[in-house]
């Protein structure tokens, strides 16, 4: 229940992270549980898809990934 609940509340960092941004591993020292990168994780997912289904398309070799593990 909300009454048992921590007082402590984990800090959060809302800036989006890039070059020159504090590294997560200095953030975590100063309590920063938690980091948002916001649409940065789907643009890169969405960029590695688009480099594969080039490197598939011009039929070179298979993409390396978790399957070629």
């Amino acid at each position: 229940m909300a009454g048992d609940a921590d007082d402590r509340s984990a800090l959060r960092w809302d800036s989006a992270p890039s070059r020159g941004a504090p590294s997560l591993e200095r953030l975590a020292p100063l309590g920063i549980a938690r980091v948002s990168f916001g649409p940065q994780v789907l643009g890169l997912t969405l960029a590695h898809l688009g480099a594969a289904a080039a490197q598939l398309t011009a039929r070179g070799e298979y993409p390396a990934g978790p399957a070629a593990r």
